[in-house]
């Protein structure tokens, strides 16, 4: 199943969600490509005033886990971006057709990561 995403629903998206692309079209800016596709791993379709706060906690258990999902190019290299409370807040209106997890299903994609990276960690250390 493709993962179809509606920003309409999102105030100011227009100048929130876009930014030019130097051939002079437009592309979602990367706060933004990161949560429609984050809602497909964190199991909330759409970020409203229920659901931003679960939202946010399961990308942020993601992200502790796994580190950042946006990076940024600069001058100097690039850096890391780690979604905010405020990225997520300003985003309520996004809609996508996710799959929907209960947080007990969130939680065992957490389990199920940590145990994986762990045993390739401890298979690094054994060799």
């Amino acid at each position: 199943m493709s993962l179809n995403f509606d920003l309409t629903g999102i105030e100011n998206y227009k100048e929130l969600c876009w930014e030019p692309t130097h051939r002079g079209g437009d592309r979602l800016n990367p706060i933004t490509e990161t949560l429609v596709f984050a809602a497909q791993i964190v199991g909330v379709a759409d970020i409203n005033d229920k659901t931003k706060g679960e939202f946010f906690r399961r990308l942020s258990m993601l992200e502790h886990v796994g580190g950042s999902f946006v990076q940024k190019s600069t001058p100097k290299g690039s850096v890391m971006l780690y979604i905010t409370r405020k990225d997520v807040d300003a985003h309520v209106g996004l809609k996508t057709n996710a799959d929907i997890k209960t947080k007990t299903q969130f939680n065992k994609v957490i389990i199920r990561t940590v145990e994986q990276d762990t045993q390739c960690a401890v298979n690094r250390r054994e060799s």
